[in-house]
Parts: C-alpha cells; sequence; structure tokens
C-alpha cells in the first residue's frame, strides 16, 4: 500500500511539475521526493519562507480502497518571526549543521533528528481507486503547546493555520488533475489538548482551555449530485469528534463555489481552487511551440 500512496501523492505533484501558472495560482514555489525507508516529501510555498515535510506514516487497503496517514512537518527559517514559536531545540536545529541551504534537513542527518520535532499536523488520504473517487481529511490544534514542569510555555506553533496552508495547496492539485470538485465536506472542533511532563520523564497529552482541535475533511467526486458513497459512510472514515465539540456537514448540488456554502460561522472555511482548477486546463510552457501557455 505504501507504493499506491506514495503514486498518489506523486502524481499530484507531477501534475504541476511542469506547468507555471497552476504552480502560481497555487503558490507552490518547489517539490521534491525524499527517498527513504518510507515516502516522504518537501514543499516551499510562497505563503511561508519555511519549507514543509510530509512523510507517509502508515497505509492500509482492502479492495480498491486504500488510506494513508501522513504527518505534517514545518520547518521555519532562521530568519521569520515564526521561528520563536518553536522549541529551543527545534530552533537550534534548524541553525546548525544537520541543515542544508533548502531550509530541510540534509540527507545524510535526516535519521539524525528527532521524529517528534517539527510536527504541525495530520493529512488523511483515502481512496476508492475502482470507483473513482477520493478524500483528505486534516487534523490540527490551534497551538502546538508544549509546557514545561513549572507551566512555562515551550513551543507553540499554530499548527491549524501552517497545516491548512499544505492542505488547500493539495486540494488543488488534486482537483485539477481529477478533475473532481467537492462533494461532501465536513468541519469540527472541540476542545484541544497540549504536552506536560508527566512522571517518568515522558510528557503526556493533557486538556487545554487555551486550545481547539480543528479537523477538515473534503469528498471529491466526478458528480455532485452523485455521491460516491453514502453521508454515513463518509462520516465514518473521518476522526470521531468528542462530546464536547460540534461539526458541520455539507454536501455540495453542483460543480459551482458558493461561499455561502463554504464558511462556517460566516467564516470562510473551503478553498474557492478546489472547484475553479477542476473546470480548466493549462498548457505547459515546455509543450509549446513558441514556448507560451496558450497554443
Amino acid at each position: 500500500m505504501e507504493n499506491t500512496l506514495r503514486n498518489m501523492v506523486d502524481a499530484l505533484w507531477l501534475s504541476a511539475t511542469w506547468v507555471e501558472r497552476l504552480r502560481r495560482e497555487l503558490g507552490l514555489a518547489g517539490m521534491h521526493q525524499v527517498w527513504g525507508d518510507r515516502p516522504a516529501w518537501y514543499v516551499w510555498t510562497s505563503d511561508a519562507p519555511g519549507a514543509y515535510g510530509l512523510e507517509l506514516l502508515h497505509a492500509e487497503g482492502e479492495g480498491g480502497l486504500v488510506r494513508g496517514l501522513l504527518g505534517i512537518k514545518y520547518y521555519p527559517s532562521p530568519s521569520e518571526d515564526l521561528r520563536a514559536a518553536f522549541s529551543q531545540e527545534e530552533r537550534d536545529t534548524v541553525a546548525g549543521v544537520r541543515f542544508d541551504p533548502s531550509g530541510t534537513p540534509a540527507f545524510e542527518a535526516r535519521d539524525e533528528i528527532p521524529a517528534h520535532l517539527f510536527q504541525v499536523g495530520a493529512l488523511e488520504i483515502v481512496g476508492d481507486l475502482e470507483r473513482n473517487w477520493c478524500g483528505f481529511s486534516l487534523a490540527a490544534l490551534s497551538a502546538c503547546r508544549k509546557v514545561g514542569p513549572d507551566g512555562g510555555l515551550l513551543r507553540r506553533p499554530p499548527g491549524w493555520r501552517l497545516s491548512h496552508v499544505l492542505f488547500a495547496k493539495l486540494l488543488g492539485l488534486h482537483a485539477y488533475a481529477s478533475k473532481h470538485t467537492p462533494v461532501l465536506a465536513a468541519f469540527s472542533q472541540e476542545p484541544g489538548l497540549e504536552l506536560a511532563p508527566a512522571p517518568g520523564g515522558c510528557d503526556e497529552a493533557r486538556p487545554c482551555a487555551l486550545n481547539q482541535a480543528y479537523g477538515l475533511g473534503v469528498l471529491f467526486g466526478p458528480e455532485p449530485g452523485n455521491l460516491p458513497l453514502s453521508r454515513e459512510a463518509w462520516l465514518e472514515l473521518l476522526p470521531e469528534v468528542s462530546p464536547g465539540g460540534h461539526r458541520w456537514e455539507k454536501a455540495f448540488a453542483c460543480r459551482h463555489y458558493h461561499p455561502w456554502e463554504a464558511a462556517v460561522d460566516g467564516r470562510p472555511a473551503l478553498d474557492p481552487q478546489w472547484w475553479r482548477l477542476a473546470q480548466v486546463g493549462y498548457t505547459s510552457e515546455l509543450a509549446s511551440a513558441c514556448g507560451c501557455a496558450h497554443c
């Protein structure tokens, strides 16, 4: 299943590799596959001076259904203000010799960097290759908080904001490559957590009133009026919402973006690019006889 998930993600990057206009509209500055024990990628965007890391943590499948969980990391640039929100260990690592000029871990140093560093969110991809549908879900905390023994704040990157930037671009690539639009969406909000020291020297997650946990699941299909699977079946694929949380759900009846359908509490939750890019086809400048995108 790992190879299937690798190919699915690689296909998204390839859809933009040769089309400069698509990369520009999505704000994708660069993508690079990382060769190692598990499929992984580095991504650079125009929205952030740092770099993103995406790594497949688990993959499974049965029949035509495949499912993969990927961790999202953000490597802050040594010059950006957001660097101060990361732990001292993370700041020292970014500034050290284990990072190369691209702002990502040097290949020979990847295994030396503890896996828990730089984590900001989690992405799940589930798709049915036989029935031609694919869904994406994002889970992240409003702030990835960690406190010390005295209660002092050691770490607080804005996990949801950082993760959603990459999530939105991935879904834009999927819309463009598949020509599918969102047919179902579910947005959740519930009380969040923070990491704190526990007896024995390990950290444990505990409830935090200052934090929120957010989730967003989006199902894509070829025909909004003809769902590839039922609403109930789609919701079963998403993480459960705790008793203290709530979930907003929406089904889309056509292939066009409507702002009032894509908002939660009056604020946009879904990106109009997920509809627009499904209905365009750009020509690569490299495939043009004269080097433009119009012929």
